[in-house]
């Protein structure tokens, strides 16, 4: 699992392509995995996206190379998405 740093989460295909880019040279082998065993591959994004108007929301999107490795390995990708407020309230200041 890869994790995010604070500047990194507006960024996400970054940290996909990071993933896909250390997986896309063993895609025969996930494949017989898959086969042989009988498993599905998913690839899992979890965003959280600041409600706060004042802060960027973060941009999503797969080049190439991202489709390509999703298509050749059948993997579903799945998006979860949390809202947050970076906000403070007035009673907290």
């Amino acid at each position: 699992m890869l994790k995010s740093t604070a500047d990194e989460l507006l960024d996400i295909d970054k940290l996909v392509n990071e993933v896909v880019s250390q997986l896309s040279a063993k895609i025969e082998h996930i494949n017989n995995l898959k086969q042989r065993l009988n498993l599905n591959t998913v690839l899992e994004i979890i965003m959280y996206i600041d409600i706060n108007e004042e802060q960027s929301t973060p941009y999503l999107g797969h080049n190439s190379e991202v489709i390509n490795f999703l298509h050749h390995t059948r993997t579903i990708t799945d998006v979860d998405i949390y809202r947050y407020s970076s906000k403070k309230s007035k009673s907290n200041e």
